[in-house]
């Protein structure tokens, strides 16, 4: 097991039983140090991708944990998040520039282009353009909308999977990158109540904000619907499994994965516990992050039993 902690800037090594083996990082600019993780992607031969947002490259460890090499993402000219492992050695990402952002008032959804990218991190091909995330903003500055959509990707070895979250579905893409699957589950309600969008928005306003944090805040508008999901994911066995939206942070409650056969077919969702994010679906088992009630996070496994 592989664990980034964002908070020492170190990537950790465990035991498949839970024994710590050894760290490496630290916060700085050098190379192995980093400034901002942002996901980390098991590639071929067990090394590991790390992804530093801020610094804007990748470093890539070798299983022992010793740095194997660094990979600079300059020529994406823009932000690159949600960056996967594909063919054991490249690479896809969602790739967006903050200057798509329109210069007015209002709420506004970022394009996210589908990025293809080399070992060596040049821009092989854009795979798709997909709606991304949204916002508002105004004089005051700019805000994040809740129950915002975003977009989404998953891989598995050769297998990519894209989403927007907009309704409960996404589309497979096979090893030549070709858009091969357009997948849609049966309709689930989406809209929110005239209680949940006044009580959101009670929610945004406490006491203390600053004049113009409150301006700001007046104008964001709450979606009259929520999105399909908040994560995807692909299991060893080509299954997609589709996170119930929770807000950004992690899940407070229970939360409901639907759960698709690689045809396509909807199979039905199962309940991961309250305040657990799955990570990683293997064939018997989920891999993620609890919080207690103190917020404290622990690393646990549970056991999946398929039927």
């Amino acid at each position: 097991m592989v664990i980034a902690d964002q908070g020492s800037a170190e990537i950790r090594f465990f035991s498949s039983d839970g024994r710590f083996l050894s760290a490496v990082g630290r916060e700085g600019d050098g190379p192995g140090e980093f400034r901002q993780l942002d996901g980390l992607s098991r590639m071929g031969g067990d090394s590991i991708a790390v992804l530093d947002y801020r610094l804007g490259r990748l470093t890539v460890l070798d299983p022992s944990g010793d740095l194997a090499r660094i990979v600079l993402l300059q020529e994406t000219s823009g932000r690159v998040i949600q960056l996967r492992s594909i063919y054991d050695s490249a690479f896809v990402s969602l790739g967006f520039s903050l200057e798509s952002i329109p210069n007015e008032p209002g709420s506004y959804r970022v394009p996210y282009q589908i990025l293809y990218l080399s070992p060596s991190g040049r821009i092989i091909d854009t795979v798709a353009v997909i709606r991304g995330f949204e916002g508002y903003q105004n004089a005051a500055g700019s805000a994040s909308i809740p129950f915002g959509k975003d977009g989404h990707i998953a891989t598995r070895g050769q297998d990519l999977i894209i989403g927007t979250s907009d309704m409960l579905g996404f589309e497979r893409y096979d090893e030549t990158l070709t858009h091969v699957q357009s997948v849609r589950a049966p309709r689930f309600e989406l809209q929110l109540s005239p209680q949940e969008i006044d009580s959101t928005r009670q929610s945004m306003f406490v006491d203390g904000l600053p004049p113009e944090i409150m301006d700001l805040l007046e104008g964001v508008e709450i979606p009259a619907s929520k999105p399909a999901y908040s994560k995807l994911l692909i299991d060893q066995g080509g299954f997609v499994w589709a996170a119930e939206y929770y807000a950004r942070g992690g899940p407070e409650g229970a939360v409901d994965w639907n759960v698709f056969a690689p045809n396509g077919e909807w199979l039905g969702s199962v309940e991961t516990p309250a305040r657990f994010n799955v990570f990683e679906v293997g064939p018997d088992y989920l891999l993620g992050v609890k919080r207690d009630e103190m917020g404290v996070e622990h690393v646990q496994i549970l056991r999946l039993r398929r039927s």
